[in-house]
């Protein structure tokens, strides 16, 4: 038991540099036709050492720039470079950002019963971690297909995460 505790305080610790914060700001219009602002809270991905991360995004409009929270805390402002509605997430670049973004394995090569890490910013609470299974692969849902089915559970603010396995 201990090696395994052990293996995953590693894992979060290798993991954790590359999950943002992302303060998204949105305006929605209710079906009365009355506009509000509000914000809210998704975990982001780093993809690049050029400021590049993924957010999912939802079918609103953003009103200003979105702010992150990157690796060492600090509260910066994020360009939206890129959405695609159809998948929830937009492409952002936050140019003070120069980290490297996390090693990607194909996900061809999960199999279900796989040890699955999650990492998100469940209820607006910084890098919480959980460990499940690959239940199924090459899913399909709602016309979406090639996902992959976990039993790790999924809190609001934790979408945009990882997903790791136990090399990370």
């Amino acid at each position: 038991l201990a090696i395994l505790e052990q293996e995953m305080t590693s894992l979060h610790r290798k993991l954790s540099p590359f999950l943002l914060r992302v303060i998204l700001p949105v305006e929605t219009i209710s079906p009365e036709g009355v506009s509000s602002r509000s914000e809210i809270s998704v975990s982001g991905l780093m993809l690049s050492r050029i400021g590049l991360f993924v957010a999912p995004t939802p079918p609103s409009s953003f009103t200003e720039p979105a702010r992150v929270r990157g690796v060492g805390g600090e509260q910066l402002t994020a360009e939206l470079v890129r959405t695609a509605p159809e998948l929830g997430l937009s492409l952002f670049r936050c140019r003070k950002f120069d980290y490297p973004g996390p090693e990607f394995a194909p996900s061809k090569e999960l199999r279900p019963g796989t040890v699955a890490i999650t990492l998100g910013n469940s209820f607006g609470m910084e890098a919480t971690f959980d460990l499940g299974y690959v239940a199924g692969t090459n899913r399909s849902v709602a016309g979406c297909a090639g996902l992959i089915q976990l039993t790790n559970t999924i809190n609001p603010g934790d979408g945009g995460g990882l997903v790791a396995d136990r090399q990370g």
